[in-house]
């Protein structure tokens, strides 16, 4: 879902998809990936570089 809120450049509700996602699964490598999308799109390149460096395991 929170791809589709990217699309419609809803960023809020998309960092709260992802975000939701991330608190039931925090090593989910493609969420960590989209949460950095999204915070980049968003205008928080900073954040956006810390979630991206996240490691999985």
């Amino acid at each position: 879902m929170s791809l589709v809120h990217l699309f419609n450049k809803d960023y809020q509700a998309a960092l709260k998809s992802i975000q939701q996602s991330l608190f039931y699964n925090p090593n989910y490598a493609d969420g960590l990936g989209m949460l950095s999308d999204i915070l980049n799109y968003a205008g928080q390149p900073k954040k956006a570089l810390k979630a991206m460096k996240k490691p999985c395991f």
